[in-house]
């Protein structure tokens, strides 16, 4: 669908969603300064529609105003990550558990099939398609509970964990790839027979051990400084 980009709420809209999705995907790397010229020139946006996508973008965290000299891409760090977990071990297992409690079995029918697309056993795989199926999975799931804004906040969620997918030391742990279906496959199961419980806690363990993954992948990564990631010193990480 294209934008109407005679209004000035569509083409903010349209800039929004190419400044996020670079950002997402490190065209736009983390800690990278940005001006709202370069990004008018680099998304063909006027600067009034930049500057509040701009705007946007650091009520969300994404980026950062720096007075007289732009913007800077937000680094990812350790609280970033712990953050984006924190927000999806709440309302994942939460939407998983609306979900069971109503035992709609056409929803376990359309999860399952946009799980098959999530499937991966071993060799080269295609990772934005997979990702992209993980990505409608979570966001389905939080869908059929019947509350848009959990949906809502959900995407976002995920859209954030993306930007985390993107290091290429994430990208080379096929054991979690391979994993995401079976996880996936224990919240349909919970839904199709109608226990809360049990998908409440398939969907909180599928959060943690991605979780678990990404933080010890992160910890042990050789290119730690290059992604501006620190632990803070509060953090209670051992």
């Amino acid at each position: 669908m294209g934008f109407d980009t005679n209004g000035t709420g569509s083409r903010t809209a349209a800039a929004y969603d190419a400044i996020r999705t670079a950002i997402i995907t490190w065209e736009l790397a983390p800690g990278q300064h940005v001006t709202e010229g370069m990004l008018a020139d680099r998304t063909g946006f006027g600067r009034a529609p930049v500057r509040a996508a701009l705007t946007r973008l650091a009520h969300e965290h994404l980026v950062t105003s720096i007075p007289r000299k732009g913007y800077e891409v937000a680094p990812i760090t350790f609280r970033y990550v712990t953050d984006v977990f924190g927000v999806r071990s709440i309302i994942e297992p939460a939407a998983a558990r609306i979900v069971a409690t109503r035992g709609d079995l056409s929803v376990a029918d359309e999860l399952a099939a946009i799980n098959e697309r999530c499937r991966y056993e071993s060799g080269p795989y295609d990772a934005a398609s997979l990702r992209g199926a993980n990505r409608e999975f979570h966001v389905a799931l939080a869908r059929a509970t019947g509350n848009e804004r959990l949906a809502s906040i959900t995407s976002a969620a995920i859209d954030d964990m993306q930007r985390i997918l993107y290091l290429p030391q994430v990208a080379r742990e096929t054991d979690r790839v391979a994993s995401t279906w079976e996880e996936h496959e224990r919240i349909i199961d919970a839904i199709r027979h109608r226990d809360p419980h049990a998908a409440d806690e398939a969907a909180a363990t599928h959060v943690e051990l991605n979780k678990v993954m990404l933080v010890e992948v992160l910890i042990r990564t050789a290119e730690i400084g290059s992604i501006n990631l620190f632990q803070p010193a509060d953090s209670g990480h051992s």
